[in-house]
């Protein structure tokens, strides 16, 4: 088992098309190692994917058979010290260790009937040549968000973090909401430990009550050196009784948020509101968006835009030439703008394109369709 697992994480060239947002272009080993997007279901690694089942798991493109991401001799992948069951839901591998964020956070008493909110984040690597385990950063402004979306550029790792929003009542009881809170970019340099929070995404939605209990920002890809980061809130707080009348009423939810997309340029270390509308998917060859006014779906790739009837506001990806819609179960020809259905694995997400085939995942399932076989769908 040792062997096997070093074999799989030593770095090799692969043909990784569209990768999840990672790179347009046929990856290279320098750019397996120093760049690319990472998030739970779309977690690349050589020529396979990173996934969490109850306990990390690499799984091989080419034979589809999967491992415990751990390479301590002798271990049976049950005890806590076991590499695979130490780093979390969504880990990354970057120069023979695997890094992973990890938090607490809670309320302190600190005298006089007050109390404190506190958090302690941490961003942990591990050794796959000795299995030891170090703290790289501790910081304690915000509460990284794990499986939505990370950026390895080089050896900078970007990530969304939030201050959960404490808010203390008259009593002097605090509450807290992974939705909310104040949303930070964040950047931690993985071989200096050299930690960065470049503050707020977006301070406008403030004036809106609804957006304290709603605010989220997610980090969608990368393209030219800059990181889109999409943004969305409510304006206004709904009660439960409200929200089930408007979905009994055909009120499509995603319609009362608004969405916003930021750009971060990774040069310039600059923050700003972007002049493309909110993304849905980005990576160096394409962007796709949905635009509300004409009710289409725009997707620029390779130099070509394309309209198509397709609802791509959230979970899209585009994959050697074709647009994948994971909410709506659909795929999308674009040299002829023919649509087709995903068939049996409506719920699977398209996350690459690997030796002539397509790559799908959906949890701890992964599976490869040829051309035809993806066509096949349709019949089905």
């Amino acid at each position: 088992m040792k062997f096997l697992i070093k074999a799989i994480l030593v770095p090799v060239s692969m043909l990784f098309l569209f990768a999840c947002g990672n790179n347009g272009d046929t990856l290279n080993e320098e750019k397996i190692q120093t760049q690319g997007y990472v998030k739970a279901v779309c977690n690349l690694y050589n020529n396979g994917r990173i996934y969490n089942d109850q306990k990390a798991m690499y799984v091989d493109f080419d034979t589809l058979e999967s491992v415990p991401l751990c390479s301590k001799p002798n271990c049976n992948h049950t005890s806590s010290d076991c590499v695979a069951n130490m780093v979390g839901q969504c880990p990354i591998v970057y120069n023979n260790y695997v890094y992973y964020l990890t938090f607490k956070h809670g309320v302190n008493e600190v005298g006089n009937g007050k109390r404190e909110f506190y958090i302690n984040s941490k961003l942990n690597r591990v050794s796959m040549e000795t299995s030891e385990m170090e703290t790289v950063k501790e910081f304690h402004d915000g509460v990284p968000i794990i499986a939505d979306g990370y950026y390895l550029n080089g050896n900078e790792l970007y990530f969304i973090s939030t201050d959960m929003g404490p808010d203390e009542d008259e009593y002097g009881n605090i509450s807290v909401s992974d939705f909310g809170g104040t949303q930070f970019l964040c950047c931690i340099n993985l071989d200096t430990g050299e930690y960065i929070n470049y503050g707020s995404v977006y301070e406008g939605d403030k004036q809106y009550e609804g957006a304290s209990h709603s605010r989220a920002a997610t980090i969608i890809g990368a393209k030219d050196s800059k990181l889109y980061i999409f943004y969305s809130y409510r304006e206004k707080n709904y009660s439960v009784e409200e929200l089930q009348k408007m979905q009994e009423s055909g009120v499509d939810m995603q319609d009362t948020f608004t969405d916003l997309n930021f750009e971060f340029d990774m040069n310039t270390k600059t923050l700003s509101e972007s002049e493309l509308p909110a993304l849905s998917y980005v990576d160096s060859d394409s962007y796709v968006y949905y635009d509300h006014t004409k009710e289409k779906a725009i997707v620029f790739y390779r130099g070509n835009e394309y309209e198509l009837d397709a609802d791509t506001r959230y979970n899209t990806s585009v994959i050697n030439g074709k647009l994948f819609t994971q909410d709506t179960q659909k795929w999308y020809e674009l040299s002829d703008m023919s649509e087709h259905d995903m068939g049996k694995y409506g719920n699977f997400k398209a996350i690459a394109y690997y030796d002539n085939c397509y790559i799908l995942a959906y949890e701890n399932q992964t599976v490869k369709l040829t051309e035809e076989e993806l066509l096949a769908l349709d019949k089905e």
